[in-house]
């Protein structure tokens, strides 16, 4: 395939340099999409917030994006976020808080090359002790985008 940029005029582009290009977005769970409604309580049990089902394709690489804010904490307390793509965790991240009146955002990009086929991406959200919220809504609600970055 000719390299962007390096096209010349009469150039076609034939199947093969059509499938080695980003597909975009391949799914999204949030904000402009499909959010919680409402604010969700979580605890020392994992609580499923968001997901997307996509078709992988073969030798393409995924970039899955989150983002949540976390607050009204029932003390000081480590909040924690992970994705999980079928069954299997592949990022995590965390954010502490010293108590009732303190918030966090938990943000996080990562790569991701499957196998072919439909893959489900999953956000839980725990607390490692205690009790506290997830925000909800157009201002505040969690997003998770799937993207096709192109070929691995």
């Amino acid at each position: 395939m000719t390299a962007p940029g390096d096209f010349s005029s009469g150039d076609v582009l034939d199947a093969a340099d059509m499938n080695a290009l980003p597909a975009g977005i391949a799914g999204g769970n949030g904000v402009g999409w499909d959010t919680i409604s409402a604010n969700q309580a979580i605890s020392t049990t994992p609580v499923t917030l968001l997901s997307v089902t996509f078709t992988a394709v073969a030798s393409s690489l995924y970039q899955i994006d989150f983002s949540g804010y976390f607050y009204f904490a029932s003390a000081a307390l480590i909040y924690r976020a992970r994705v999980n793509v079928g069954g299997s965790q592949i990022n995590l991240g965390d954010a502490s808080v010293s108590g009732a009146s303190e918030v966090a955002t938990i943000s996080f990009s990562t790569i991701y090359a499957p196998t072919a086929g439909s893959k489900t991406v999953e956000v839980e959200a725990l607390t490692l002790s205690g009790t506290g919220r997830v925000a909800a809504g157009a201002s505040y609600g969690p997003w998770l985008i799937v993207k096709d970055v192109g070929s691995a």
